[in-house]
């Protein structure tokens, strides 16, 4: 850890480990052997103990904050080694030498050596202790009717501990450094591990966004969106060309008009050679490196997918090249799905207008021939009929009129969503609903205020999706034990979806923090109507989504205005 992460010299629940350790052993040794001191049986005045504590109280702060700043320099840490252990060795040889207490507070430098310098210093800071506390302290302080060596065979078991629990700390020091490894090891795996599952989700959001989006425009802004998002680059782009008209699409707020105007140039000039080709290229624009991706319908090209190239590694470089690659074939896919869509339902209604042609004319119109043939042969006989016979056959005419109009009803029904005379919509929405209350035993109803036969096959199909995730979301994430769905149909349309669930702080949603699925496909869908989402929630207090759309019929069929 170098120094400059360590501007204070007191303890913070947020460094490291043996940060924490020399902390703890630091304070805990002076109080101790102080306290020991204190109390002990010394010849010393109880003055000379009072000054020898302030003395080493003071030092042991600065030396400690001037460690801590400096953990990493191991220049600087050799030298306030050296100065702590002449400081500690003046100070263990008038206290009381190999049988001073501080001998236990020397231990502090031996722990920062085995931790931070090599293990030869460490032994020799020891060898240091126990020299000034033996022989100088013998020398300056001792029994001259003992000799040294007494000393020394008396004091062995003493210098035995210390050598132990000197190797006991290297020791300690060393399955430290393992396990702080092994910690940085498993960080950097979960750093890479969250990175792959916010990929995943992205990508997984990107492709269920891009496979149920209907408008080109819409389609265009996610698909520049995403790629910005998942490659993780400064700016993303789209190009496209329509009616002989060109537009480009960016996905950064902070470059200037400039640049964009020279990238949208450049393509312009390039278009044909960058479309006809199914490899990436690299273009230099203003200096700046953008990867250039064409997207394509078959043969036919949709425009051209760019990126800003990432600076620094060129791993980074390669996985943003992948997930371009992979972001482009995603958009061909979309596009090539947006008109299979499109031409499936021109397909679809071609094939209704032949059938009911062909029940109209094989039927219908034939009814309707009898019908005109046996009014006018009632009118020629009108004369020499009596009443009883006329009403015999107006009531004729009438029952075979009513048969026509059910046959001409039932071919009509072959094209709405009715079948048979049932609405379909409003089936599967109660179906859905049946199936939510016997699954989770939720309480849900569900409000009809209007004819749905108003809806077009899009508003239809969306509104589905909405009341069902709406519903969905309120059961799974809100736990929600009733459910309110209306649905007005009028000048407008007007879904209210109600819960008593749990609730949620929309607020902070917007503020920053991930979007879940359900409301970003509510808000997608509903935009796509034209429409506006009000959604009032709290925690604790359930929720309340507001939806109001314009109920203007347009075909789903009709070009997209790009």
């Amino acid at each position: 850890m170098q120094g400059k992460l360590y501007k204070r010299g007191f303890f913070s629940s947020n460094e490291p480990d043996k940060i924490k350790i020399i902390y703890l052993y630091r304070y805990l040794s002076l109080i101790i052997t102080s306290i020991f001191y204190l109390i002990g049986n010394t010849n010393h005045p109880i003055q000379k103990k009072v000054i020898i504590i302030v003395c080493i109280t003071i030092s042991s702060v600065i030396i400690n904050y001037l460690y801590i700043k400096n953990f990493g320099d191991k220049s600087k840490i050799i030298l306030l080694i050296l100065i702590e252990t002449i400081g500690n060795s003046f100070i263990l040889i008038p206290s009381g030498g190999i049988n001073s207490p501080y001998i236990w507070y020397c231990l502090n430098t031996i722990l920062i050596t085995s931790i931070e310098l090599d293990k030869k210093i460490c032994w020799i800071n020891l060898i240091i202790y126990v020299f000034c506390s033996t022989f100088l302290s013998f020398s300056l302080f001792g029994d001259k009717n003992e000799s040294f060596l007494f000393l020394i065979d008396k004091e062995l078991n003493l210098i035995l501990s210390l050598c132990l629990i000197t190797i006991l700390i290297q020791l300690l020091s060393k399955y430290m450094e393992k396990i702080e490894g092994r910690s940085i090891r498993l960080s950097e795996d979960n750093k890479q591990l969250k990175e792959s599952m916010t990929y995943t989700m992205e990508l997984y959001e990107a492709v269920h966004l891009l496979t149920n989006e209907s408008n080109k425009q819409k389609l265009i802004e996610l698909i520049t969106d995403y790629t910005k998002k998942i490659t993780r680059t400064n700016t993303a782009l789209f190009y496209y060309v329509r009616n002989s008209k060109s537009k480009i699409i960016f996905k950064n707020e902070e470059m200037n008009s400039k640049i964009k105007e020279n990238i949208k140039n450049y393509i312009l000039k390039s278009y044909d050679e960058l479309s006809k080709e199914d490899i990436i290229k690299q273009v230099t624009v203003d200096n700046k490196k953008f990867v250039l991706s064409p997207i394509k319908l078959g043969c036919i090209p949709c425009g051209i997918l760019g990126i800003e190239a990432p600076k620094g590694e060129m791993q980074n470089y390669n996985e943003a090249i992948d997930q371009l690659l992979l972001l482009s074939e995603l958009s061909s896919i979309a596009f090539r799905r947006l008109d299979l869509e499109k031409e499936t339902e021109r397909l679809v209604i071609s094939e209704e207008q032949n059938r009911i042609a062909n029940e109209i004319h094989d039927s219908v119109l034939q009814r309707l021939f009898s019908i005109s043939c046996g009014i006018y042969s009632i009118s020629k006989r009108v004369t020499t009929l009596n009443e009883e016979s006329i009403k015999e056959e107006l009531n004729t005419i009438r029952n075979s009129i009513n048969s026509t109009m059910n046959e001409l009803r039932a071919a009509v029904y072959g094209l709405s969503f009715k079948k048979g005379g049932t609405n379909n919509f409003i089936v599967d929405i109660n179906n859905f609903i049946d199936e939510i209350k016997k699954l989770n035993g939720s309480n849900v109803t569900f409000q009809l205020i209007g004819d749905t036969e108003q809806l077009n096959l899009l508003q239809k199909k969306y509104l589905y999706r909405i009341i069902c995730e709406g519903i969905g979301n309120a059961v799974r994430h809100g736990r929600a034990k009733n459910i309110q769905v209306v649905l007005g149909i009028k000048d407008n349309i007007i879904l209210e979806i109600n819960d008593d669930g749990t609730g949620f702080n929309y607020e902070s949603i917007g503020k920053g923090q991930e979007k879940g699925l359900g409301i970003d496909n509510i808000n997608n869908l509903v935009c796509s109507l034209n429409g506006k989402v009000h959604i009032n929630t709290s925690i604790g207090k359930g929720t309340k989504i507001k939806i109001s759309m314009p109920l203007k019929i347009f075909s789903s069929i009709e070009e997209d205005v790009i």
